[in-house]
C-alpha cells in the first residue's frame, strides 16, 4: 500500500519503469539462472560477509604497515574466530592480503605494495567517498 496521496500514486515507479542492463546470455526470468548469477563471484566473495570488506578497510587504513592478527582483528572490530575463517581467502585466492613475517608466535600481514586490487580498491573506496559527500552536499542544500 502507498503512503502518497491517491492523487500522486500515478507518478509512482513500477518495476517496468526501472531500467536494467542486459546480461549477454542471461535470462532473469530462468530461476536457475538467477540462482547462479552471484554464487562464487569473485566481487561478492572478496566483499562479504563484511567482516571481510572490514579487514580490507582496517588494513588500506595503514596500507605498508605489517600487522599482528591480533591488531587486525582490534582495527577491524571483528573475532579472531571471524580473522581465522577468511585471512586464507583474502591472502591466498585473492592475495590482497599477505603474510609477511613471524615475530616469536605472531605472523604479521600486509597489504603487498604492487597490489593491483588493493589499488583498485582504494579507487573504488574513493570514488564511493567523493559521491557520498556530494550527496550529502547536495541533502544539505535542499
Amino acid at each position: 500500500m502507498s503512503s502518497l496521496p491517491a492523487d500522486d500514486r500515478e507518478d509512482e515507479l513500477n518495476d517496468e519503469d526501472i531500467p536494467t542492463v542486459a546480461i549477454p546470455g542471461f535470462d532473469p526470468e530462468d530461476e536457475a539462472d538467477t540462482d547462479t548469477l552471484f554464487e562464487g563471484h569473485p566481487f561478492l566473495e572478496l566483499l562479504t560477509p563484511n567482516s571481510r570488506a572490514k579487514i580490507i578497510l582496517a588494513m588500506l587504513r595503514v596500507r605498508g604497515d605489517k600487522l599482528r592478527e591480533a591488531d587486525i582483528c582490534d582495527a577491524a572490530r571483528i573475532s579472531h574466530d571471524t580473522w581465522n575463517n577468511h585471512k586464507d581467502i583474502l591472502a591466498d585466492k585473492y592475495g590482497v592480503i599477505e603474510h609477511v613475517l613471524d615475530i616469536e608466535n605472531s605472523p604479521l600481514y600486509t597489504i603487498p605494495e604492487d597490489s593491483e586490487l588493493a589499488d583498485l580498491l582504494e579507487k573504488v573506496i574513493g570514488t564511493a567517498a567523493q559521491k557520498e559527500r556530494e550527496w550529502l552536499i547536495e541533502q544539505r542544500d535542499k
